[in-house]
């Protein structure tokens, strides 16, 4: 068991330092993680499904693209230091943190949790799709 305690560590704490480092322990933390892998999981389950990568990127380049430049938001408990495009969208003060996300961001949102995991149990429950959703073409012969 300690083997692959110690196995797990290294791996646990890259995730940290990668996503909000700058963040004590706390429970945000904790639901931003495990929200940072259910989206691993269900990107993964998306580019299965797809055959495809595309998706995956264009999905999450937005998903970065529109929280930080667009609404002001933290990506990952990174703050950006500019102005919105779109609209500011910062919390207001004394909002629980589990509806906001906190200082992880709207990543550690149980809003965000509750469609990642309705969009996951979607792609499990639907399967790949015929030809990777690529409609194959009659052709005469």
């Amino acid at each position: 068991m300690a083997g692959h305690q110690a196995r797990l560590r290294p791996h646990a704490g890259g995730v940290r330092r990668g996503h909000a480092g700058n963040i004590t322990p706390s429970n945000e933390l904790y639901v931003g993680l495990a929200d940072v892998l259910l989206f691993g999981l269900f990107i993964s389950l998306y580019a299965v499904r797809e055959g495809s990568l595309w998706g995956v990127c264009g999905w999450h380049a937005a998903w970065n693209w529109l929280l930080g430049l667009g609404f002001g938001l933290e990506v990952s408990g990174q703050v950006t230091d500019t102005v919105p495009l779109i609209a500011d969208l910062t919390g207001k003060a004394g909002a629980p943190w589990w509806i906001t996300g906190g200082a992880f961001g709207p990543e550690a949102s149980i809003v965000t949790t509750a469609v990642l995991l309705a969009g996951t149990v979607t792609l499990i429950l639907r399967g790949r799709t015929r030809g990777h959703g690529v409609e194959v073409a009659n052709v005469a012969a």
